[in-house]
């Protein structure tokens, strides 16, 4: 599930879930990036830079342990 918004004002954002493999328990991860890019940056830009921050997100999380069962 993805949730995109850009606007000059607000710079790039997104909001993403995703259901992790995690055994036989029911797991929801939530994530929102905002204000993504720099000034200068046009929106395409931002949406970019919103999308690569949303996957150091996921990256992170997944190296945390979230796919493991406790």
């Amino acid at each position: 599930m993805l949730k995109t918004g850009t606007s000059t004002a607000a710079g790039g954002a997104l909001l993403w879930a995703a259901h992790p493999n995690s055994g036989d328990r029911d797991r929801l991860i939530l994530g929102v990036v905002l204000r993504q890019g720099d000034p200068g940056d046009t929106l395409e830009e931002r949406k970019a830079a919103a999308s690569a921050a949303s996957r150091r997100l996921i990256v992170a999380a997944q190296r945390s342990g979230w796919s493991k069962t406790p």
